[in-house]
C-alpha cells in the first residue's frame, strides 16, 4: 500500500486442484504484522493480480509448462480480478445470464460439463 504495508485483501482460490491449494497455502497471510485498508488509492492497486501472483498459479497449473511465455499484462489496462456473483445478483442482469450462459457452453464444449451425468439431489441422498 501507499504506506508500504500489506493491503488486507481478503480473496479464496476455488478448487479441486491439490497442487494449487499447495502452493498458494504458503502464501497465507501468518497475521504477524500490519495491513493497510484496501480503499482509496490502494484500491486501486489491489485491482490488479500482482506478478508474482500470476506466476504461482501458471506453476501450479502448468508445472511442466514453460510458463515464462505467459504474456506481461502488468502494464496494461488489463485485469483477471474477479469477484464472485450471488445468483440472486447476476441473475437481474442480462449481462449476468449471458456469462452464466458462455461459461455453461464452454464447460460443455470441453466436456468439464456432461448433461447426461446429473442428477436431482434426492437421487444422491442414501
Amino acid at each position: 500500500g501507499k504506506l508500504g504495508k500489506f493491503l488486507k485483501k481478503p480473496w479464496t482460490v476455488a478448487t479441486n486442484d491439490i497442487s494449487i491449494l499447495q502452493y498458494f497455502g504458503q502464501y497465507a497471510c501468518p497475521g504477524n504484522h500490519e495491513h493497510e485498508p484496501t480503499q482509496g488509492s490502494n484500491a486501486t492497486q489491489s485491482a490488479y493480480y500482482t506478478p508474482e501472483f500470476a506466476e504461482t498459479l501458471m506453476r501450479a497449473w502448468y508445472p511442466r509448462q514453460a510458463y515464462h511465455h505467459v504474456p506481461d499484462v502488468s502494464n496494461r489496462a488489463s485485469a483477471l480480478v474477479t469477484r464472485n456473483l450471488a445468483r440472486s445478483e447476476w441473475i437481474k442482469d442480462e449481462r449476468g445470464i449471458q456469462a452464466v450462459l458462455a461459461e455453461a457452453v464452454g464447460l460443455r464444449k470441453n466436456k468439464t460439463w456432461d448433461d447426461d451425468s446429473v442428477t436431482t439431489l434426492e437421487n444422491l441422498k442414501f
